[in-house]
């Protein structure tokens, strides 16, 4: 059986309902309480799982960096890019990480092939148990907006 608890508005209580099915629900057999909200995760502030944060597992997504030497500035990585993430201006060319949804289709229209891939770091997952259960957390990296909202 699988039970979502889930709601658009924040302040609701879906992380008080979720905590306490998945208690009161324990005896029934194995429980998996996922706490996906992707800003503020707070399963685990209820139930204090012990998490094993050496085993905490980076969570990236592919960011455009720009080979200075290679880009001859002519705009086709900007012209593609639907979410403004790239501006070519005289001096260059300005990437705005935050606004970058990884699709990598800037760096494949680039003629000159100045375009790569690198990860850029949004969040962590974090595992753990809880009196014979087990546990996970993730979060996103808050001083950094998300587009996947």
């Amino acid at each position: 059986m699988v039970i979502a608890v889930l709601s658009g508005k924040g302040g609701t209580g879906k992380t008080t309902v979720a905590v306490n099915l998945a208690l009161s629900l324990k005896e029934q057999g194995r429980i998996i309480l996922v706490d996906a909200d992707v800003e503020e995760p707070n399963a685990a502030l209820y139930l204090k799982p012990d998490l094993a944060l050496d085993e905490a597992i980076l969570v990236t997504v592919p960011v455009p960096e720009i080979d200075r030497e290679l880009c001859d500035y002519c705009g086709r990585c900007a012209d593609f890019c639907q979410y403004g993430a790239l501006a070519v201006i005289a001096e260059g060319v300005l990437t705005f990480q935050e606004l970058c949804h990884g699709c990598g289709g800037c760096a494949l229209v680039c003629p000159k092939k100045a375009i790569r891939e690198v990860p850029r770091q949004i969040g962590t997952v974090e595992r753990g148990g809880l009196k014979g259960w087990s546990s996970g957390r993730g979060g996103s990296i808050s001083a950094s907006p998300s587009p996947y909202r």
